[in-house]
């Protein structure tokens, strides 16, 4: 079950294995922590990263392994994140 208890927040596409977490100014820096799991499902490990751009945006990008961009975030992955008081 998937479940926000942040407030609005949509995903864009920006290129090949880069997505944008977006939202109404919600990224508070230094209270925002981003969390994934690591995806392995076609035999081969990919990592995701997270940056913290501004406060209405997380860029979410994905690599296999030697750095090559992958449009397949979400398959068997998940992605949590995570603003504290």
């Amino acid at each position: 079950m998937l479940e926000n208890t942040i407030g609005n927040i949509w995903f864009t596409y920006g290129s090949v294995g880069a997505y944008v977490a977006n939202s109404d100014g919600l990224f508070a820096t230094d209270k925002t922590c981003l969390f994934s799991s690591v995806s392995s499902d076609s035999g081969y490990p990919k990592y995701t990263t997270f940056i913290l751009s501004t406060v209405n945006e997380v860029i979410v990008q994905q690599f296999e392994v030697g750095g090559t961009g992958v449009d397949d975030i979400g398959n068997k992955q998940s992605i949590e994140i995570r603003v504290y008081n």
